[in-house]
């Protein structure tokens, strides 16, 4: 049994300096009277080797994300990395260019994770926006059954008028065949 607490102490104890364990700050998006549609947040911070940890929660699939990350100076070159499950994620990632800044725009579902970082202590912004959901125009899946039996209804009579014609052309074919066989 002591062994057995001792392990546990010790797994525990090992796990305490992972960076599963550093501090995340949700990000909370607002409405904005100056953007059409969407949320936004802007957040200023200093990016660090160690990075700062971000989140954003509730993101739908239908819905478009642009995430934004400006360098207060222009040299200073700051990393954004996204992930979805854990912070050592790197599903997608980019770093600010001779202009200081970097956009990402994507759609995902659920949350959002984000890493901002430098080589050494700078100053950025990030912005988040996440659009209002974008939902597609498709004509509807299912057709009323209305509209079937009137389609089925058309279909029908011209089935029925082909039979028809096929039936007299065929009547017209065998008279002509048993005239023409009488006279030899």
């Amino acid at each position: 049994m002591k062994r057995l607490v001792v392990a546990m102490v010790m797994i525990c104890w090992a796990g305490s300096g992972r960076a599963e364990d550093a501090p995340a700050y949700k990000v909370e998006l607002q409405p904005a009277p100056d953007l059409p549609s969407g949320k936004v947040a802007t957040i200023k911070g200093t990016a660090t080797p160690a990075g700062d940890k971000l989140f954003v929660e509730a993101i739908g699939v239908l819905q478009p994300v642009v995430v934004t990350v400006v360098a207060r100076h222009r040299a200073d070159h700051i990393k954004i990395v996204l992930g979805k499950q854990r912070w050592d994620e790197d599903l997608r990632h980019a770093a600010t260019d001779d202009s200081g800044q970097v956009t990402l725009k994507l759609r995902t579902q659920g949350e959002l994770r984000m890493t901002v970082s430098a080589d050494h202590d700078a100053d950025y912004w990030l912005v988040v926006w996440v659009g209002d959901e974008v939902k597609p125009d498709f004509p509807p899946a299912l057709t009323p059954m209305d509209k079937v039996a009137a389609a089925g209804k058309s279909s029908n009579a011209v089935g029925i008028a082909i039979a028809v014609v096929l039936g007299v052309l065929i009547l017209i074919l065998i008279v002509w065949l048993k005239r023409k066989g009488g006279r030899s």
